[in-house]
C-alpha cells in the first residue's frame, strides 16, 4: 500500500500532497494546538459517523466502531470505502 498523496471531497481532487520532513518541532504551544485542533476534528469524526456518512471498522464482531485514533502528533483514520466510490 502506498502512501496516499491526494484527497478528493465532494468530487473535487484537491492537489497533490508531497509528504516531507523537516517541520519547526519544540513550540511549547504546539500540543495544546494539536488537542485544540483534534478536538475539533474527533467531534466531526463522531458527528458524520453517527449520521452514517462514514463507516468506521470493527476489532471484532461485537465491538463498537473505530474510525480515528490521535496519539501525541499522529493521526490514523480507520473509514471504509464503498464499492460504488
Amino acid at each position: 500500500m502506498g502512501c496516499v498523496r491526494s484527497v478528493k471531497c465532494n468530487n473535487l481532487l484537491f492537489e497533490t500532497i508531497y509528504p516531507e520532513r523537516g517541520l519547526c518541532q519544540g513550540d511549547p504551544l504546539s500540543p495544546y494546538l494539536f488537542l485544540f485542533c483534534m478536538e475539533a476534528f474527533s467531534r466531526i469524526l463522531i458527528q458524520a459517523q453517527n449520521n452514517d456518512l462514514i463507516r468506521g471498522i470493527r476489532a471484532s464482531v461485537h465491538c463498537p466502531r473505530i474510525n480515528h485514533l490521535f496519539f501525541a502528533d499522529d493521526t490514523l483514520l480507520f473509514i471504509r470505502n464503498k464499492k460504488k466510490n
